[in-house]
């Protein structure tokens, strides 16, 4: 039998958590996507693979020579708390795909997605590639990019870290139902790249140091950014950032 010790993950069947302690013989587990722990007998457990993460960034600028990009300022704080990352750029939703289709069997805790966004009327978007044309808008209302996100990311989270996209909240929740996601969280306005990285972190923090939901996750984290009066840009007296 295998000795578990706090911080440890393990799994029973399909479920996954992290050991967060001992109640006599038993161990104390919280599952992914629960607040509080759970007695298991260790006999029943078996270690699980690392949580890893999963980030795609799209160009963040029209400027092909332009270095705009989170992805150092996240690998280094991952790379600190030796968690795995994989960080791919895409450019248009097939590349999307493709990598949906290299995840493996172990999905990823979180997926993160750096990009533009906005709104076509009510119709939410995003902006991949270095192109401003309307024709190169990924909406998420459409048939395609319903298929794509459902069979690359099927019940996972998802951090769109993209301006705007939750302004409008009925056809982000349609679409998280339709593709069958997990829990999506994005900005109701413009952000700053300096501040939608501070943010990022500290979702990064919340679910992989100190192991909370993801919904959990989001809104500490936008407690915290409110204390330091990082609210996003001019909005219409709602969160900056919604949990869809």
């Amino acid at each position: 039998m295998a000795k578990f010790e706090k911080g440890d993950w393990v799994q029973k069947g399909k479920r996954r958590g992290i050991v967060c302690g001992k109640n006599g013989r038993q161990l104390v587990v919280r599952w992914l996507g629960r607040d509080r722990g759970e007695r298991v007998g260790a006999k029943a457990l078996k270690s699980a693979p690392t949580p890893w993460v999963l980030g795609m960034e799209g160009s963040l600028d029209s400027d092909l020579t332009s270095t705009r990009s989170a992805e150092k300022v996240l690998r280094t704080w991952l790379g600190a708390e030796n968690v795995q990352a994989a960080y791919k750029t895409v450019h248009c939703l097939e590349d999307v795909r493709i990598i949906g289709r290299a995840i493996g069997p172990v999905p990823p805790l979180l997926v993160y997605i750096s990009c533009h966004g906005n709104h076509d009327g009510k119709r939410p978007y995003l902006t991949l590639g270095p192109s401003t044309r309307k024709s190169d808008h990924v909406y998420l209302d459409d048939d395609e990019t319903v298929e794509v996100f459902g069979e690359a990311f099927p019940g996972m989270h998802i951090l769109l870290s993209a301006c705007n996209l939750g302004k409008y909240g009925q056809p982000i929740g349609q679409f998280r139902r339709k593709a069958g996601l997990g829990k999506i969280a994005v900005y109701t306005r413009g952000i700053y790249d300096s501040e939608s990285m501070l943010f990022d972190l500290m979702v990064f923090h919340g679910m992989l140091s100190k192991h909370w939901t993801f919904t959990t996750a989001i809104e500490r984290a936008v407690v915290a950014m409110n204390a330091i009066g990082v609210k996003g840009g001019t909005g219409r007296g709602q969160k900056f950032v919604k949990v869809f």
